[in-house]
């Protein structure tokens, strides 16, 4: 097993390194525990599942990576205390950056040797790919990513859990049509504020396109570059236009500042959210009534259920802090890595990816988020609905 003091040979110009992949502290590396070398699985045979994960802990959109890196913390120790194959990982702090993401593709492709990859976002994933093409050392690739760069590939070993923005952004705008006529409120002339990367220019151009059919006014586009904070310039442009709502391409903590300085240059309409962010998770940032009328896309994480209920109950316990949306995809792609590799009593990376179909079912206890049909090129199903913050504590699903 490769040790922690071989990755943090690999970094001692970027970061230090912990040895506690539990915790809910980023870092630039960390391991899980290494107590166990491995445990039988329901058939008897002793795996070792190595799993590297990828994701922005801390920097620009920590409130996004963060809370994914401790849903794959929940599910890794759930995995090992059920006693079926044993998970040992590998967490890397890309801090949202492209050169680290490529330093951590590096180290968890050559060192660590890792099975399977969870990338979090596309700025993690795509240049993972880089990797996992060229290299003996192959590993599955699982990300979240809306863009379709990562399933065009014609790399057999990559798989998205997230949801296909071009594929759902034509029922997206039919509902934001509806909604408008059904609690009657002007939506005609959309802005859009896009992340100046491929995940917020995939969203924002769909956004465009499809909105532009139904024969309105083709929104505008103003874009900004990662780690901005302030908006004004872009706002200002964008404002000129007199939108009735505002499209928000990121993470919470982004879209709260956003939300705020727009106010503060007059704005009073209404806010469109991508899935990146839920109503719990920006209410934690600013109160509600600061995007009460606003709408937001709208996963099976805001349907009510059990399995929801005690996925949250299970990550408060655990981080003293409550999930949002992010989570799910941390914790289900890390289990959806682990059961592949119980159905194919194997962590060669070829295997795991041919049974990760059969294991990605909609009944799931894990798959939070019901994304099904996993395709040869990594494409899946999911379905999207739309939330409206009709009054605080008071939203209704749109579908």
């Amino acid at each position: 097993m490769t040790s922690v003091t071989a990755v943090c040979a690999l970094l001692a110009l970027t970061a230090g390194c912990s040895s506690s992949a539990s915790s809910g502290a980023g870092g630039s590396t960390s391991k899980s525990n290494e107590g166990r070398s491995g445990a039988s699985n329901s058939a008897g045979t002793s795996l070792t599942l190595h799993l590297g994960i990828t994701v922005g802990e801390t920097g620009a959109i920590a409130s996004f990576g963060l809370p994914l890196a401790n849903g794959a913390r929940l599910a890794i120790d759930e995995a090992n205390a059920e006693g079926g194959i044993h998970v040992d990982a590998t967490f890397c702090d890309s801090q949202y950056k492209s050169n680290l993401a490529v330093t951590c593709g590096r180290r968890l492709q050559s060192v660590n040797k890792d099975s399977v990859v969870i990338g979090g976002t596309t700025l993690e994933a795509i240049p993972l790919l880089a990797f996992n093409n060229t290299s003996d050392n192959k590993f599955v690739l699982i990300a979240g990513t809306g863009s379709a760069n990562l399933v065009n590939q014609q790399n057999p070993l990559v798989a998205r859990y997230f949801f296909n923005v071009p594929q759902y952004m034509k029922r997206e705008v039919t509902l934001l049509s509806q909604a408008s006529t059904t609690y009657s409120f002007k939506l005609d002339n959309i802005g859009i504020m896009a992340s100046n990367d491929e995940a917020g220019l995939t969203w924002a151009n769909a956004l465009q396109s499809e909105w532009a059919k139904l024969g309105k006014p083709t929104p505008t586009i103003a874009k900004y570059n990662d780690g901005t904070t302030d908006f004004t310039s872009e706002l200002t442009a964008l404002l000129a236009n007199k939108p009735d709502a505002i499209g928000l391409t990121q993470a919470c903590s982004i879209s709260a500042a956003i939300i705020k300085q727009a106010q503060q240059l007059g704005f009073k309409g209404r806010f469109i959210q991508y899935v990146a962010c839920d109503p719990a998770g920006l209410a934690t940032y600013i109160p509600e009534t600061a995007f009460t009328g606003s709408l937001f896309e709208a996963s099976n994480w805001s349907i009510p259920s059990q399995q929801i209920s005690d996925f949250m109950s299970s990550y408060k316990a655990k981080f003293n802090t409550p999930a949002i949306v992010a989570s799910t995809y941390g914790y289900a792609e890390t289990w959806w890595a682990i059961k592949a590799a119980e159905a194919a009593k194997s962590t060669d990376p070829a295997k795991i990816r041919a049974a990760m179909p059969e294991v990605l079912t909609e009944s799931a206890p894990w798959n939070l988020q019901k994304i099904s049909n996993l395709q040869p090129t990594g494409e899946v199903s999911s379905k999207m609905d739309l939330a409206y913050v009709k009054a605080p504590n008071n939203i209704v699903d749109i579908q």
